[in-house]
């Protein structure tokens, strides 16, 4: 099947291996995988089987665990690395997290096994779809920046610095209001008001003060940031210059005064 998962076993003991397997099918999760327990066969199926996870015993005859989580990092490090061991003490334990791996479960423990494969999974999905996102962020050609309840600007992408003329190490942790006019700052204070309070500001248009000096129209929308719990934490904004627009209705205004 398309969506099967697919598991690479890092584990030189069969009864092992076969016990881990197990575990996982009576939990219902459908997969297929494969089993190694040397160096050169490891690289060789992350290489070739392309996983979506890694179970890894520690002890191994050929090389340790570590060895396979730095070369995991190193080949696939967006593939989640879980050990399952029956020696690990926990500041081993810590030292495998801080290196990399997604989580670990006892042998004597494997009722923990399938829910710290689901979690490991979810987790490197979210990361994957974080990515995603940000490079889409990062590559729209409208300013995406986001700032505080209080105003101070924590995001900036690429757009915004084209728009705006700012590097994103000149204004982030400035107040939003650089970008108005003096008298803007009240146009500020109302959005934030508006959208501290949990509703969003879409497609309206001000003007924006740029680096340079010039004055731009945009089109701006506004939504409130959430945390976990749900409570409101930032605001995320959107700007598209209309400048070229605006200056287009405003010819064809003109244009239609002089006819009538």
């Amino acid at each position: 099947m398309a969506d099967e998962l697919k598991i690479l076993m890092l584990e030189d003991d069969p009864a092992d291996a076969e016990l881990a397997v197990q575990t996982l099918r009576n939990a219902g999760i459908d997969f297929s995988f494969r089993c190694v327990d040397t160096r050169n066969a490891f690289i060789t199926v992350l290489d070739e089987y392309r996983p979506d996870i890694i179970l890894a015993d520690y002890n191994l005859p050929s090389f340790d665990g570590l060895t396979a989580l730095d070369i995991s990092m190193d080949r696939v490090p967006d593939v989640p690395f879980v050990f399952i061991s029956g020696t690990m003490g926990e500041e081993l334990a810590i030292e495998t997290l801080h290196r990399g791996a997604a989580d670990y479960v006892l042998k004597n423990h494997l009722a923990k096994l399938a829910p710290a494969v689901t979690r490991a999974l979810q987790e490197a999905a979210e990361r994957s779809l974080r990515r995603k996102l940000a490079a889409i962020v990062e590559s729209s050609e409208d300013a995406i920046y986001g700032y505080t309840l209080a105003g101070n600007i924590t995001t900036w992408n690429g757009g915004a610095r084209k728009m705006y003329g700012y590097r994103a190490d000149e204004i982030v942790g400035k107040s939003v209001s650089i970008l108005t006019e003096p008298e803007g700052e009240q146009e500020i204070a109302e959005l934030l008001s508006v959208v501290g309070s949990g509703r969003s500001v879409v497609h309206r248009e001000t003007s924006r003060r740029c680096k340079d000096g010039r004055l731009i129209e945009v089109s701006v929308s506004l939504s409130p940031i959430r945390d976990a719990s749900g409570a409101i934490n930032g605001i995320s904004s959107i700007a598209r210059d209309i400048t070229e627009r605006k200056d287009a209705e405003r010819a064809l205004h003109r244009l239609n005064r002089e006819l009538q």
